[in-house]
């Protein structure tokens, strides 16, 4: 596993398997501020992408054990997320109408494939944290909504339902057919994702 946090620092975790120690490598990945999230990708070689508060997402090659890509993006990333599509990464970023961007890093754009989110007041922040799974993508606001959205068509969410009223949603999290929702009171409700109750 990796971990990262506010002494810009990435560590490489191994565990033994008896379980009684753990064994950490520091990756040179460069950062100018804390480190929000680390997520790992698979593709030609095992890949960890970090993002931190200084809007910068690193793309390092854990075989060549080098940086591959650096982008600068104009909104803070608060999570990063794995995808099913190869080369592509789910950005949860500081924005009030487009808060999520999918990125394909193999692409030397610079700019998101994909944007889309919903209108609000004020940005959703790192402390609350949406799910992939396959095509689809879940997450809460501050409101006690969540939308469901399909990755292939994002208009509109498949499902935009106030489960928390009035609390914010600060995780959701895929659990087979049923998805896993945890307001700022730390209480826990799981709802069908398929049938919205």
């Amino acid at each position: 596993f990796i971990t990262g946090g506010y002494d810009r620092a990435i560590e490489l975790w191994t565990v033994e398997k008896s379980l009684c120690s753990a064994v950490s490598v520091s990756l040179t990945i460069h950062h100018h501020s804390t480190i929000y999230s680390l997520t790992t990708l698979k593709d030609t070689s095992q890949k960890v992408v970090s993002s931190g508060a200084d809007c910068i997402v690193n793309i390092w090659d854990l075989a060549s054990e080098r940086t591959i890509k650096s982008l600068r993006t104009s909104n803070m990333v608060y999570h990063v997320h794995a995808t099913e599509r190869p080369g592509c990464v789910l950005y949860e970023v500081a924005h009030r109408d487009s808060q999520f961007e999918l990125h394909d890093y193999r692409a030397h754009l610079g700019r998101p494939s994909l944007r889309f989110g919903f209108i609000t007041s004020a940005v959703n922040g790192r402390y609350m944290k949406g799910d992939i799974r396959g095509n689809t993508f879940v997450s809460g606001d501050r409101n006690g909504n969540i939308r469901h959205w399909d990755l292939r068509n994002v208009r509109e969410p498949l499902q935009n339902v106030e489960v928390f009223p009035g609390q914010k949603i600060v995780q959701t999290a895929f659990d087979g057919d049923a998805l896993a929702i945890v307001p700022e009171d730390n209480s826990l409700l799981f709802l069908n994702v398929k049938e919205g109750e």
